[in-house]
């Protein structure tokens, strides 16, 4: 699947910036971004460099999945969307091992 600038602005949008309804560990839901994720950064960082690998677009697809799952169900748990996501596109069984990025050095 190739992605517009438009979806990838919503999925960056999705992951970096939105609030979303997370179980907290009394078993209520608090609206917060999501956790930092290294995984996650290092497949951003080489989705910005254009040497993806095949599991960052597995990625992309996930949360694609989960925003639009959020999208059209607005009041849906973060549990919902992203058993939802899964079943288009399961990441958290495919996340590559690191790959210890250089941080410091330009994406390009």
């Amino acid at each position: 699947m190739g992605f517009s600038v438009q979806e990838i602005s919503r999925i960056r949008k999705h992951i970096f910036f939105e609030e979303h309804p997370l179980s907290d560990y009394d078993g209520g839901i608090v609206h917060r971004r999501y956790d930092a994720s290294p995984d996650m950064a290092e497949a951003w960082l080489r989705l910005r460099s254009g040497n993806p690998r095949p599991e960052d677009i597995v990625l992309l697809e996930h949360e694609w999945a989960e925003a639009s799952y959020y999208d059209a169900h607005p009041g849906a748990t973060y549990e919902e969307a992203h058993h939802a996501a899964n079943v288009v596109s399961n990441w958290q069984n495919q996340i590559p091992a690191p790959t210890y990025e250089d941080y410091s050095a330009p994406w390009r």
